[in-house]
């Protein structure tokens, strides 16, 4: 089935909506080509293209680079095949093929978009650590392509809280590009995935990274843009997150940085503002404060004593329970109970009922 798809991926002489709209009418790649060598099309313009699939289509060829990708340590994934990203499957474009390696993160996880200069300024370079940094803690898989400047400090920052990260390349598999950043590449395919809808041996070209930013866009449900020149791959990845309808985020710059013009003009049509890593968060994350509410909690429980949690975990939630008892449970005076229930009630984890009795707060 992979060697299908692939051969039919790398016909010349068929356009990208003539082959995407064989897969969508056929389902399978295999289903186009047993078609095409029966003959069961009645239609005269896809027969004619049934033609071309018969004179072009190599499934040697396709399975002997199959079997190159998996020497490598690689997977492959099509358009139609369990596993491809829902996400970007609902794009006007997905890829038909996507080359990968390392591990696709989970898809109930939040991915986010995160683009920006290559070149960013001591401002730019210190807010995307920041933000990259604040979200990478709350778990957010960042997407980004693996170039200088942002996108490398997106994937380093990822990489520093062991939270899986996703580099998108603008060639093949086999390539790193920069070559600077072959030991960041090793490590995303360690502790995230390295993709690409390139063949093998596809060098870096220009015209291939428009087509990258916008499998970055397809995968995510927003795009952060921090710092863009006005003709930078920056704004083709804002303007296909608009195509895609995407969330668009942006951090604002000082107005006379020419790096500053086209993050600010995105605020100004609409993009939402970024002051802190809460503005993109609460629109990612469904009920939100529930969510920060959690996290403080979790945060404070990482800090109590073996007192203060020993107590705590003799709680519940809907059932009140009066000092004397919990000090009898737990082998300690009334007093001590009474100093370390007043402390968990000070860090907002129990709650004290108008007959004095103590319940552990429901978060």
């Amino acid at each position: 089935m992979t060697a299908a798809l692939l051969a039919l991926a790398r016909s010349k002489m068929l356009s990208y909506h003539q082959k995407k709209t064989l897969m969508d009418r056929w389902k399978t790649a295999i289903r186009v080509i047993e078609a095409a060598q029966q003959g069961l099309s009645r239609d005269p313009e896809e027969a004619e293209i049934f033609k071309i699939i018969l004179s072009q289509v190599n499934i040697k060829e396709a399975e002997r680079e199959v079997d190159q990708v998996r020497a490598m340590g690689g997977w492959i994934l099509g358009y139609g095949m369990e596993g491809y990203p829902s996400l970007l499957k609902e794009i006007p474009d997905p890829p038909l093929v996507l080359f990968g390696r390392g591990v696709l993160p989970k898809e109930t996880l939040t991915f986010l978009g995160f683009v920006g200069s290559r070149r960013p300024s001591s401002y730019g370079r210190r807010i995307a650590k920041m933000l990259a940094e604040d979200l990478a803690q709350e778990g957010i898989i960042l997407v980004s392509g693996l170039a200088r400047g942002i996108d490398a400090i997106c994937h380093e920052a990822a990489l520093r809280n062991r939270v899986p990260t996703i580099a998108v390349i603008g060639c093949g598999l086999d390539r790193v590009y920069p070559p600077e950043h072959a030991h960041l590449q090793s490590q995303i395919e360690q502790n995230g995935a390295i993709i690409s809808e390139f063949f093998l041996g596809e060098p870096p070209r220009k015209e291939n990274f428009p087509r990258r930013n916008r499998v970055i866009s397809g995968l995510s449900k927003g795009v952060l843009v921090i710092e863009a020149g006005e003709k930078s791959g920056a704004r083709i990845t804002a303007s296909h997150a608009v195509e895609q309808n995407r969330e668009v985020f942006a951090v604002p710059g000082p107005i006379d940085s020419p790096l500053s013009i086209f993050t600010n003009k995105l605020i100004s049509d609409g993009a939402k503002l970024v002051l802190n890593s809460a503005d993109i968060l609460e629109e990612l994350i469904p009920d939100f404060e529930s969510h920060k509410k959690r996290r403080n909690v979790k945060e404070i429980q990482s800090t109590l004593s073996d007192e203060q949690r020993h107590l705590l975990n003799c709680l519940e939630r809907d059932m009140p329970v009066a000092p004397e008892v919990l000090a009898h449970g737990v082998d300690l005076s009334v007093r001590k109970v009474l100093q370390t229930l007043t402390e968990l009630e000070i860090l907002g984890l129990v709650e004290k009922q108008p007959d004095t009795r103590y319940v552990r707060i429901s978060i």
